[in-house]
Parts: structure tokens; sequence; C-alpha cells
């Protein structure tokens, strides 16, 4: 499956709860999430990369959809890295993630939102060309440093990635947050 055959706009649709209800929003978008979420669990980490540069390239997004889609259930552990909060390999699904980090910050209005995100995983040769595949209709610079290539997005929620063939980082511009509550 390619990403492109989900509708991802409930990444940037606003949920509102609803008491006793199913929402809108979920009926709306339950199958697209479905969809979505098993795409993150079993298509190729070179695919799971593009899907998440797409998802903040243009809007910031429910930036916890990455969160809930690794982790293996309500029981896993949460570790914390100095300001970084996630998960190591033993609580993620896939076998090819190692870890999952990310680094939140909380605004003046008590809203808190991520800021930065972090995959450690096995060797991948092309994951490169997919963060670029994720950029396309961006103007952004590459400039490529050591064994990690470093691209800067103009116009964008994404402040800069840097990508190697064994990790992944993805820094957001705090002046792009959309608060979307859910």
């Amino acid at each position: 499956m390619e990403i492109t055959e989900i509708d991802l706009g409930f990444l940037w649709d606003r949920y509102i709860p609803m008491l006793d209800a199913t929402s809108p929003y979920e009926i709306k978008w339950a199958n697209e999430i479905d969809k979505f979420d098993k795409f993150l669990r079993e298509e190729s980490l070179d695919k799971v990369l593009e899907a998440v540069v797409i998802a903040f390239k243009d809007n910031y997004p429910r930036a916890l959809f990455l969160y809930g889609a690794l982790h293996k259930d309500f029981y896993s552990e949460t570790i914390e890295e100095g300001d970084y909060s996630g998960l190591d390999q033993k609580d993620i699904r896939r076998n090819d993630i190692l870890k999952y980090m990310d680094k939140s910050y909380i605004d003046s209005d008590d809203y808190e939102f991520v800021i930065e995100i972090v995959l450690d995983y096995i060797s991948t040769p092309t994951a490169i060309e997919y963060v670029e595949k994720g950029l396309q209709g961006k103007i952004y610079t590459k400039v490529e440093q050591g064994d990690e290539t470093i691209f800067q997005v103009q116009n964008s929620p994404i402040l800069e990635i840097k990508v190697s063939s064994t990790q992944f980082y993805l820094k957001i511009d705090k002046e792009k947050f959309v608060y979307r509550a859910g």
C-alpha cells in the first residue's frame, strides 16, 4: 500500500470529544485511521519515514499518532532520557525500530506539542530517498554531513530533518503549532 492511498485528513481535522456518544470525527475518520495505523505497523520502514514527513510537511498534525501506532499495548513502559520520552524496542510493535523518542513543549496555554521526534532503526540504506519522496512539493535544502543528510524545509512545520541509514530526527518549528483536541 502507498501512503497516498490513505486520506490523512484526520491528522489535521479538529477532534471534539463527546460524552456518551461517538463523535462526528470518529464516524468520519474511523476507516482512514485504521488504515493508517495498519500502514505504520506493517509497511516498510522507508514508507513509515515517508508518512511521518508527509504528516508534518504542510500542517502540524495530531503528533502522537506515531507513538500510538508503535507501542505494543496499554502497558508499554515509557522511557525517559533527558528531555525526551518514548519507547524502547521491547515495547515497540515493529522489529526494525529500535527506539522511539520525542521531546515535548508546553505553551503558555498549557497545551503540549511534540517538537522533536527521533527514531533509531536497523540499517535502512534508502531512508534518505523516502524522506525526499515525502518532501515532494516543498522547497528544501539538502546538505550531506558525514553519514547523515540534513534537510531544512521552507514554509513548513518541519524545521529540520536529519536522516542516516540508522536514525531519523525531525525538529518542528514552534511557530507552526496548531492545537487540535485529541
